[in-house]
């Protein structure tokens, strides 16, 4: 499992990092329509473009389902975003996030009052 790895970080600074989100899960046919790597890669590209400065984290969720919340990298990442470490969370869009539009509608709820903006890329 890949998460909460750090991309780059200043240590001279305490600064919040950014949250890169990223899931997939196997399709009815047991293939993966996009990969890991992809999915990462487009959203690496989207926090250097927009936030150069900024430390990433990298939290990976891979062959997971996105009907349930259980999930150990989403898990850590709600961790770290109560802990005051996270303060962005970017991600493809909100289906990496769940499947389930009304617990979907609910962890970004939950995400505002911990203070962590969501940014789709």
């Amino acid at each position: 499992m890949n998460f909460g790895r750090i991309v780059h970080m200043d240590m001279n600074c305490f600064e919040t990092s950014a949250a890169l989100y990223v899931r997939l899960s196997r399709d009815d046919n047991g293939e993966k329509a996009d990969s890991i790597e992809t999915q990462q890669k487009l959203l690496e590209s989207f926090a250097e473009k927009n936030f150069p400065q900024k430390p990433l984290k990298i939290y990976t969720d891979d062959n997971v389902s996105g009907v349930t919340f259980d999930r150990p990298a989403l898990k850590q990442l709600k961790e770290d975003a109560k802990r005051g470490l996270v303060d962005t969370l970017i991600i493809k869009d909100l289906s990496r996030l769940g499947r389930s539009n009304a617990r979907t509608l609910l962890f970004l709820e939950e995400a505002e009052l911990m203070g962590l903006r969501i940014i789709t890329a």
